[in-house]
């Protein structure tokens, strides 16, 4: 089934609020907390959707002019320079520009099924593009939930097997 583009763009909008909305205000042992050795944090799963917005910048921009947020954020150490919600706000920010592409791209395509390499995007076409956008949103909110999730794990069990009792 093909997801209509303006629902693909309508959960890529949202991303960055329900990431927020998720991680704000959490303490700092559940923000770097994982599951299993070598899992990924919620804060490093933040870090991976900004560095995916940088990136995709890179392969969406057919200049090589870069927007000012995208540049700035192109070199920065977010885990080590920034507060958690510089990082929320960087991405919203970096988010907000990307749809603002992703609109400019569509008003040109009239066929979503065409080929994206005449853009310099990727292998495949528009529709493809950003289906795997929102499929990656999804994997990283997936990610933040499990783990944070995880870390009541112990806890929940304990109770459940105490009712049962």
């Amino acid at each position: 089934m093909s997801v209509p583009s303006n629902d693909l763009l309508t959960l890529l909008a949202r991303t960055p609020a329900t990431v927020r909305t998720i991680l704000e205000d959490l303490p700092e042992h559940l923000l770097h907390a994982s599951v299993g050795e070598g899992g990924s944090s919620p804060i490093i799963a933040l870090t991976r959707l900004i560095q995916g917005e940088v990136d995709n910048w890179i392969l969406l921009e057919e200049s090589g002019e870069l927007p000012e947020i995208v540049e700035s954020a192109k070199n920065t150490r977010l885990t080590q320079d920034h507060s958690l919600d510089e990082m929320l706000t960087q991405f919203s920010n970096l988010r907000e520009t990307t749809l603002v592409a992703f609109g400019r791209l569509l008003e040109g395509e009239k066929d979503l099924d065409g080929d994206c390499t005449q853009q310099g995007l990727s292998d495949g076409n528009l529709q493809e593009l950003l289906a795997t956008y929102a499929v990656n949103d999804l994997t990283h909110i997936a990610r933040i939930v499990r783990t944070v999730a995880a870390q009541f794990d112990d806890d929940a069990v304990q109770r459940s097997n105490t009712n049962r009792s």
